[in-house]
Parts: C-alpha cells; structure tokens; sequence
C-alpha cells in the first residue's frame, strides 16, 4: 500500500527534523571538543569584540566582498600615489573590515587584510602580529593565505611574536611539501 501525498509530506517533515536534530548534535560534540578551528573561532569573536564598539553589527550579503573590494581601493591609490585621498579610504577600509570581521570572525582572508592595513598606518607591532595569528589559526590549510601571509609579513618577521613566527613556518613547510608532492 503507497503513502498518501499527505503522509509522505508528513514523513519528509519528519526525516528533516530529525537530520536537523542530528545536525546540532554533532554540532555540540564538535564544540565540545576542543577542536581548534573551533577555539580560533571564539578567540576571533574575542578579538573583533575587543576592537568594536558596543554589540557586533548586523550582517549583511555581501560585507567581506565590500570589505576586501575598499582594501584593493587602497592599494590601487598607493599604487597611483593618490595621497590626497589616502587617510579617507583607509578609514572606510578599516571600518568594513572591523564589520566583516564581526559577522565572519573565522575568516582568514579579512585577518590578513586589516593586519597589511594596520602595519601600513602603524608599523609592525603587537596588534599586527595578532591578526597575523588570527589569520593563521582560521586558514592554517589555506595555501593562498600562507602565500599572502609569507608575501606581505615574510620580510618583517623578526617584528612579529613567537606564534606569528611559528605561523610563517608552518606556511613555508607547507609549500615545500606541495612543491615535493609535483
């Protein structure tokens, strides 16, 4: 005997509250766990909260891509020697990174971003070298951040702290394994 309409409707509710039940199971025995990826997460939320004023903002579609697209905004007017207008984009810059940040804390590319426009403005120093650690711990396996982090910090690591260090090795392991892999 076949299911009604109305009852296999009833059975897809069903296997779907169930796979979603699940779902949040295993998302609790990740959390408790420890995995690392997971403990970066929250040590990023941290880290954003200590820079935002007040609670963290709504998000919105389309905020790392606006975010990353004021950083090239940047670097395309120092390319240009736009000096006149320099202050004003790395503010806007600076601000939806903050925002992005909030909203997708585990966003290695967004790490990497404010620290090039932190160490721009100020230097190499202790809050550089943090969001090149947080940079790290969210894309540890993400070769193209190993690579931008080796491109823009590799020359001044000397400046940076122990685990920023440690992070640029680990990235230089990593490509020398993936070039002896070929």
């Amino acid at each position: 005997m076949r299911p009604s309409s109305r009852e296999g409707r009833w059975r897809l509710r069903v296997a779907i509250v169930v796979l979603a039940g699940c779902f949040g199971a295993v998302a609790i025995l990740v959390l408790n766990s420890g995995l690392p990826t997971v403990r970066a997460v929250f040590a990023a939320r941290t880290a954003v909260s200590d820079t935002l004023p007040g609670e963290l903002v709504a998000c919105r579609n389309g905020l790392r891509r606006s975010a990353l697209l004021a950083v090239a905004q940047v670097e395309n007017g120092m390319r240009s020697g736009r000096a006149d207008t320099m202050d004003a984009d790395m503010d806007r810059a600076e601000d939806a990174l903050r925002e992005a940040l909030a909203c997708a804390p585990a966003q290695p590319t967004l790490w990497l971003a404010v620290a090039r426009l932190r160490a721009i403005r100020h230097g190499i120093d202790e809050t550089v070298a943090r969001y090149v650690e947080m940079s790290c711990r969210t894309g540890r396996f993400e070769l193209w951040n190993a690579r931008d982090r080796i491109r823009f910090f590799g020359a001044a690591e000397a400046d940076l702290s122990e685990d920023a260090r440690r992070c640029l090795a680990e990235d230089r392991a990593s490509f020398a394994r993936l070039i002896a892999s070929r």
